[in-house]
């Protein structure tokens, strides 16, 4: 059975997308067209990221999927040896850190962060009993 968590939608990410598109309207009523070209392509490629990225479990592995512009990674539940919340400096930005394989790891930002580290554990749990 398929379980889908979309990517939280976090405040830097929306404040970032408000400063860059301010940008790109600024440099084309400037009629500097590279300049306002790159502001809308920064924006366009950070919507696209944060709209379509997606983390699926898929019977035994966890695919991490984070839009058309870049491949999804695939990894095997029982592979997974740990994952943990962590924070930057100043306690903003928070996510998830999972460890898997030798030495790998991922970082994944679900809207439900409870839930996916549930559905983990318990994926984890079927697939080893």
């Amino acid at each position: 059975m398929k379980r889908t968590f979309q990517r939280n939608f976090t405040l830097q990410a929306k404040l970032g997308l408000i400063v860059f598109l301010v940008l790109a309207v600024y440099f084309f009523w400037q009629r500097e067209v590279l300049l306002g070209g790159g502001m809308a392509l920064i924006v366009v490629a950070t919507m696209e990221h944060v709209l379509h990225s997606a983390y699926i479990f898929d019977g035994d592995e966890l695919i991490i999927y984070k839009g058309r512009f870049s491949r999804a990674r695939r990894i095997r539940v029982d592979e997974i040896t740990n994952c943990r919340r962590m924070r930057t400096t100043f306690g903003i930005v928070h996510y998830l850190l999972i460890e898997y394989g030798a030495g790998h790891v991922a970082d994944v930002e679900p809207a439900l962060e409870e839930e996916f580290i549930k559905e983990l554990r318990k994926r984890q749990g079927i697939h080893n009993a």
